[in-house]
């Protein structure tokens, strides 16, 4: 800023700017900038949402790639040859379940280990890029890729072992519960449809404890904070879940029909 008299001189700091010396070849002068501003002059708001979207995206990606891996497909290959296709035996369902009741127990044994490392990888890999969102992003994003890989034509498991792999990353504190809640319910006398009811049930008491644990901020050893995303991803993996058991049935009972 130039005085009356012809001086050059600084102005002091404005609140939320800084001055910056520009050299003009002629003294120093004064340009300011805000403190909170990016690249090129743009603001904070305008950097972080931008970076933090593509981030979450990242991560749903990657965690939908690691759940398309095809467990029971490469373990009924290496189990059966390299034209068995679990979905032509038992249920259909290529999963943990089928495999143990036509592989064996050694062999469904290694297809749950899988599918559950699956959605606890992509949970761990989400939270390094985006925290505890990206963590409660990706998980559930596995769950999709699992129940719909691309490439088999969107025809995959149930998504049950996976989704407890999203529970270690991100919920781990539930875990014993959601144990004891399907154990219980499967034991009831007179079901008629004990899995699926012990899915629902477990699947409900998930996302109302992750609704609780935000709304409460309540202690979640094990991985990130409790936050909106948490009961949003849980309600996702749940519904999908639920979606793929009344499937499954409905395939049950049209093959049944047929023959």
């Amino acid at each position: 800023m130039r005085t009356p008299n012809g001086i050059r001189t600084r102005v002091a700091g404005v609140k939320g700017r800084s001055p910056r010396p520009l050299d003009d070849g002629g003294g120093t002068t004064t340009r300011y900038q805000r403190l909170d501003a990016g690249p090129a002059g743009t603001t904070a708001r305008d950097t972080w949402f931008p970076v933090t979207v593509r981030r979450l995206l990242l991560t749903a990606a990657g965690g939908y790639l690691l759940g398309t891996v095809p467990s029971a497909d490469l373990a009924t290959r290496l189990a059966r040859g390299p034209g068995a296709d679990l979905r032509d035996e038992g249920t259909g369902n290529p999963g943990a379940a089928t495999a143990m009741g036509v592989l064996g127990t050694a062999w469904g044994a290694g297809v749950m280990i899988a599918d559950i490392a699956k959605g606890l990888a992509a949970g761990v890999l989400g939270r390094r890029l985006a925290g505890g969102p990206g963590a409660d992003v990706a998980s559930p994003a596995a769950v999709v890729g699992h129940c719909l890989p691309v490439w088999n034509g969107f025809r995959g498991g149930k998504g049950v072992a996976t989704s407890v792999g999203q529970v270690l990353a991100t919920f781990p504190v539930y875990l014993p519960l959601d144990a004891v809640l399907a154990g219980t319910t499967v034991r009831i006398p007179g079901l008629r449809r004990p899995a699926f009811t012990a899915t629902v049930v477990a699947a409900s008491g998930w996302v109302v404890a992750a609704v609780l644990w935000w709304r409460r901020s309540l202690p979640n050893p094990g991985a990130a904070p409790a936050g909106p995303t948490l009961p949003a991803g849980a309600a996702l993996s749940s519904a999908l879940i639920v979606w793929r058991f009344v499937e499954a049935e409905r395939a049950a009972a049209g093959a049944e029909d047929r023959s």
